[in-house]
């Protein structure tokens, strides 16, 4: 299954940031010890192919934070993190040419034209004809969570909104359980 991971700013500068990737190829080593009755799922994990997108948009948008020197230390964070995605082969895209800005809420939706292109880059990823199983839409910005989650349920697309992870471990717990379910594993 083709899974793609779109990276926001806000999830990138956020102090709770987790690497979705590696927290998810991190759990299939741990499958491996599961009980053999168990085993039967790891096929599906294994089978996984990874496609992670940091739009130029966001890159933009992080450099600007260096000249607020309340965000700087985010910004340097967020620069760190970004070298990582695109030393691991993360793909770097133009929403301006790749995507049109969509937006399903006015009032609570996405308000900047990126914001409106995120969303509109994981609707197109989300269709069937493009083949990704499911689009992940990793973001702190309430705005794009709130149209990706309208997205899919207006139009029954596998997208889904990740946030920076809190203390319970949700957003990696809904990771896992969408795969799961995408997968047909539950």
């Amino acid at each position: 299954m083709r899974v793609a991971i779109i990276y926001d700013t806000s999830f990138l500068m956020s102090e709770r940031y987790w690497d979705i990737q590696k927290y998810f190829e991190e759990m299939v080593e741990r499958i491996g010890n599961w009980p053999p009755s168990e085993r039967i799922p790891r096929a599906l994990y294994c089978g996984v192919d990874w496609t992670t997108f940091v739009p130029v948009e966001v890159k933009k948008e992080i450099r600007g934070h260096f000249e607020n020197p309340d965000k700087e230390r985010w910004a340097k964070a967020a620069r760190k993190r970004l070298a990582s995605l695109l030393a691991a082969g993360c793909k770097e895209i133009e929403l301006s040419k790749e995507a049109e800005p969509v937006s399903y809420d006015d009032l609570l939706g996405a308000d900047s034209d990126t914001d409106k292109r995120i969303v509109g880059f994981a609707q197109k990823l989300s269709y069937r004809t493009v083949k990704f199983g499911i689009v992940f839409v990793a973001s702190d910005d309430g705005g794009i969570l709130c149209d990706v989650a309208k997205m899919n349920r207006a139009k029954g697309l596998n997208a889904f909104g990740v946030t920076p992870d809190n203390e319970q471990n949700e957003s990696r717990k809904s990771v896992l359980s969408a795969i799961s379910k995408i997968s047909g594993i539950v």
